[in-house]
């Protein structure tokens, strides 16, 4: 089902999106020009719902697709489609008819840090040692960490001098303090 626009008016300035013409200070338009979409099942089957840049759940304008004889370079330049997919570049993604949520690869969830790839670790809430994660990038070994004692326990048991540190060596904070202390105590709400 295609929708049709021609003129919005907001805050009585009109906004014309298509081709204009004017003729003797008259503007008129031609409202067969653009077609809105919310997805691609509202384009023809040659076309896609291309959405502006991070606004996947924003109405589109259906545009041909790249016919599969265009060639995309060979590159990783990574794109995150409205679709969740990682694509290696934007023409590979115009390709698949899906429009770009942003620029940079998807996050990827995972439980350990097997799960991700070797220039990542898999980050997690603090205290949800156990939980699912987003692989976030490690630090890399020119990353200087401040030489502050405000203690962290990674959720491996070992006690780091700060979170830099733990985020360093690719470890997810169980609670802030030494690992010998244990977490800090519950507050008792009763008042007991």
């Amino acid at each position: 089902m295609s929708r049709k626009l021609s003129v919005a008016v907001v805050l009585g300035v009109a906004i014309v999106v298509g081709s204009v013409w004017a003729a003797s200070g008259k503007i008129k338009l031609d409202p067969t020009l653009i077609d809105l979409c919310l997805n691609n099942a509202d384009c023809r089957l040659d076309e896609y719902c291309l959405k502006p840049l991070g606004e996947c759940d924003a109405p589109g304008t259906c545009v041909t697709r790249l016919p599969e004889i265009v060639q995309c370079l060979a590159v990783w330049d990574p794109v995150c489609g409205c679709d969740g997919v990682t694509y290696s570049t934007g023409c590979h993604a115009q390709k698949a008819g899906v429009s770009l949520a942003h620029d940079g690869a998807c996050a990827v969830t995972c439980l350990s840090n097997a799960d991700c790839p070797p220039d990542q670790f898999c980050g997690k809430a603090l205290g949800d040692c156990a939980g699912e994660g987003e692989c976030v990038d490690r630090l890399d070994e020119l990353t200087e960490c401040f030489a502050v004692w405000n203690p962290v326990c990674g959720c491996d048991g070992n006690t780091y001098s700060n979170g830099c540190y733990a985020h360093k060596a690719a470890m997810n904070i169980d609670y802030i303090g030494e690992c010998a202390t244990g977490p800090p105590a519950a507050s008792d709400s009763t008042g007991d």
